[in-house]
């Protein structure tokens, strides 16, 4: 029996910091402040400063019952900008 668990992070751009939120009602923000993640695998949710980017990943675990082996893959979901007024 394999199973699978997605953990969500995010890089701030600006001290180059990965925060990664592990459970619900987890609230985590990076060293300078500017971006956070909060929700773990419960739900996700993100933000950040005016004129801020940070990118967002997905880091997948599977797991092998049977072999005792576990697997980690990485992916790069999207970049996003945060908007000066």
């Amino acid at each position: 029996m394999i199973r699978q668990e997605n953990k969500y992070s995010i890089q701030c751009l600006h001290c180059l910091e990965e925060v990664t939120s592990l459970w619900r009602h987890d609230f985590c923000s990076c060293f300078c402040g500017r971006v956070f993640i909060d929700g773990g695998d419960a739900y996700i949710r993100t933000g950040l400063e005016p004129g801020t980017n940070y990118l967002e990943f997905r880091a997948t675990w599977t797991y092998n019952k049977r072999t005792g082996k576990r697997h980690r893959y990485s992916k790069r979901l999207a970049l996003r900008e945060g908007r000066t007024a």
